[in-house]
């Protein structure tokens, strides 16, 4: 019975220029990204026109499908969201993109295919052609395969045939391809298999090592490059040497960049280099000559670390060395909301040292200032 779906044709092409899906599939993935669904959808149709005049790998068939499944969890279909994640975990059950995130992630490791199977005759496949599902070469004209969406491909020569298939359980179609006659040269046997050398009798064989485990999908080394922007606000007592004046609210962007460690799955730790930089005023002090200064902004190395408590949000503490004779304390607390991006938020004070005046007076003791703020942060 016709009970198999065909979901896209692509005829068999004699030139096989620009047939490699790699830049549709990268093209793909930055628009997805951006939220440029209309571009996501264009791109993924031209890597998908590739498939039709060109060999696609195991990897690139699974990355087009996941990107497809990301697309479509972005428009709300549920289904073909879960339908090409598992397409694509079919394809290669070791890639995934930790750009989409661990939900994304979680929904593709978990995914199970139906039970049974579907089968698909090639009515008139010529002698020579090679036949592959998923990227995975295959024997004969009937082809068995799992319920869910799967890429054929034929190819011969410079000929080839691709389509995007569905099938469900139980499913049988005879397909024609309409591919030519390949040349008696271009038709290359199966190899015939060495005949495995007899061990000497003298010389023990050696002992076979089992081979690596792979690496899981996504891992890598659990240091990521740390880069902050945003907006902070000192909240304090204002400061008054001489004719230098420092305001008691300072408000402005702050910038930083460091790296960020997670040795275990529900801990953080980050170092980083940054500045405060204030939009009206300066930062006052004393110099060793007991003069006034100023800074039109006030550099600061902070180390920060904690516990991730869900799944995508991380607290904990911060503390540093700021010039001018700060310390910054801060509660830290920060939402993923991809694998890229996180936004933070910071509150808490900096105590302000020895030597700084206050209404025209050295203090000779710790003042406090409340310190706020609000960034974007950006994991690479």
């Amino acid at each position: 019975m016709a009970g198999l779906l065909l979901i896209a044709g692509l005829a068999w092409a004699d030139d096989t220029a620009a047939c490699d899906p790699t830049t549709a599939l990268d093209q793909a993935r930055e628009a997805v990204l951006a939220l440029d669904l209309e571009g996501g959808h264009a791109q993924l149709d031209e890597a998908e026109d590739t498939f039709g005049c060109g060999v696609a790998t195991p990897a690139q068939i699974a990355k087009f499908w996941i990107i497809t499944g990301a697309l479509a969890s972005f428009e709300g279909d549920e289904a073909d969201r879960d339908a090409a994640l598992l397409a694509a975990r079919v394809a290669d059950e070791s890639l995934w993109l930790d750009a989409f995130g661990q939900d994304l992630r979680e929904i593709w490791s978990t995914s199970v295919p139906l039970e049974g199977e579907a089968t698909l005759r090639l009515s008139d496949l010529p002698e020579g052609y090679a036949v592959r599902i998923d990227g995975k070469e295959a024997k004969g004209d009937l082809l068995t395969f799992s319920p869910g969406l799967h890429v054929l491909q034929v190819s011969g020569g410079e000929h080839f045939f691709g389509r995007v298939v569905r099938g469900r359980p139980g499913d049988s179609i005879t397909m024609p391809t309409g591919l030519p006659e390949l040349p008696k040269s271009a038709v290359v046997p199966d190899p015939v298999p060495d005949a495995e050398p007899e061990p000497k009798p003298d010389k023990p064989e050696k002992p076979i090592k089992p081979p690596k485990p792979d690496r899981p999908a996504g891992d890598g080394l659990p240091v990521a490059l740390h880069v902050g922007v945003g907006f902070g606000a000192l909240v304090g007592p204002g400061f008054e040497i001489a004719e230098v004046t420092e305001p008691a609210a300072k408000l402005g962007p702050l910038v930083e960049v460091g790296a960020v460690l997670r040795p275990v799955e529900m801990a953080w730790v980050r170092a980083a280099l940054g500045a405060d930089i204030a939009l009206a005023g300066r930062y006052a002090y004393l110099g060793g000559d007991e003069s006034a200064h100023s800074l039109p902004l006030a550099p600061v190395l902070h180390v920060s670390g904690g516990v991730t408590l869900a799944e995508r949000i991380d607290v904990g503490g911060l503390v540093g060395l700021q010039l001018p004779s700060r310390v910054p304390l801060r509660v830290v607390g920060s939402y993923g909301i991809n694998d890229l991006i996180r936004v933070e938020a910071r509150a808490g004070l900096n105590l302000i040292g020895e030597k700084t005046v206050l209404d025209g007076e050295t203090t000779g003791s710790i003042v406090a200032e409340p310190a706020f703020a609000a960034l974007a942060a950006f994991s690479f």
